[in-house]
């Protein structure tokens, strides 16, 4: 980390998930360091609130139709009260005019760039094309782009309609926490026999997870539950007519992580990812992952080994890996080594701006 800057982030919309993760990680980060400034939701910050020795907090609530049509809105009033930041990152949303010295959008869903072949509700599938329209309409603003995958950038670095510009696309991996995971792995001495999916938006596909589920229970007969996190009201009624399995919708964060890492084996059937923190802890946690065969899910396995296996109804191919040694965890990144990577991209975009 070379020169100070100043930060504006702008989480607003990120309520849950992987948003509310990553701003909790930066804000983490940014507190104990140089400090920053962010925009969140009032739910978010509750999330965030302890963290407020050097960070500053601008809480906005914008109703629906104004995260999708006008989430700007606020911006003015905030501006108004800080000198021009260095850094304006976006997290996913759209940038209306020149906000920071330097403006950065970051991908944060991938269904926003691409519904072709998406399993999604009608209603949510017309929002993400909206949005679309409006990220590529507020590209002329911005100087970089990230990513959690080299997939989710090539939704827009190969995009048609946007106006020819030098943007500088960079990947910005998801993260884990150390301190949860190294303390749960002390904790664990044998993993339980049940497999676990996280999310249950249609895409995530549960009936075709539920299917990997019963493929791995002919192989493996003591595999006694298939645990779906999630809101119970999206899951299929098939599933939960089934005996085996369990809905939970796992508020508490230490639970997860630790039915993450008693499980035998983690399952995600998705068909499309920016990428996974879900994934990425399944991976480290659990005793092996089966991941639906997507760009995204290939890369986060790029340097471990892994089988391809088939799911007979559907004829569906899948990606099966474990971990193959605990011990290696910090090959993979830890959030304290993920949000440096901030700083690198800057310094390599300015490197490039003014060479």
């Amino acid at each position: 980390m070379s020169e100070k800057n100043s930060w504006l982030f702008n989480f607003s919309s990120y309520y849950d998930g992987g948003g509310l993760r990553r701003l909790i990680e930066t804000a983490r980060w940014f507190d104990q360091n140089e400090g920053g400034n962010f925009i969140v939701n009032e739910k978010a910050f509750k999330a965030v609130k302890t963290f407020s020795n050097k960070n500053v907090y601008f809480l906005v609530s914008p109703t629906r139709l104004e995260r999708f049509f006008n989430d700007g809105s606020y911006l003015k009033d905030i501006l108004q009260n800080m000198t021009t930041p260095d850094v304006y990152f976006s997290y996913g949303i759209p940038i209306p005019f020149n906000i920071g010295k330097e403006n950065w959008f970051h991908i944060s869903n991938a269904t926003s760039l691409t519904t072709d072949k998406i399993n999604l509700p009608l209603k949510r599938k017309i929002e993400m094309m909206l949005l679309k329209q409006r990220i590529i309409k507020s590209l002329r603003f911005v100087q970089i782009i990230s990513g959690e995958s080299e997939y989710s950038l090539n939704l827009l670095r190969k995009n048609d309609n946007i106006e020819s510009k030098d943007f500088y696309f960079h990947i910005l991996p998801n993260g884990y926490n150390t301190v949860e995971v190294e303390r749960v792995i002390e904790k664990v001495t044998t993993k339980e026999c049940y497999a676990i999916t996280v999310g249950t938006y249609r895409y995530k596909q549960l009936t075709l997870a539920f299917n990997v589920f019963q493929f791995l229970k002919k192989i493996n007969p003591k595999l006694a539950k298939f645990i779906i996190i999630g809101n119970k009201k999206d899951v299929p009624r098939k599933l939960l007519k089934s005996h085996i399995v369990e809905v939970d919708p796992c508020k508490n964060r230490e639970k997860l992580i630790q039915l993450l890492s008693n499980a035998e084996y983690y399952i995600s059937a998705s068909q499309i990812e920016n990428s996974s923190i879900a994934a990425l802890e399944g991976l480290i946690l659990s005793g092996k992952v089966i991941l639906s065969d997507i760009p995204s899910h290939r890369e986060m396995l790029i340097n471990n080994n892994y089988e391809e296996i088939f799911e007979e109804n559907s004829k569906s191919r899948f990606l099966m890996a474990r971990y193959e040694n605990a011990n290696k965890i910090k090959e993979k990144y830890s959030w304290n080594q993920v949000i440096p990577i901030l700083y690198e991209i800057l310094e390599k975009y300015r490197e490039i701006k003014y060479r």
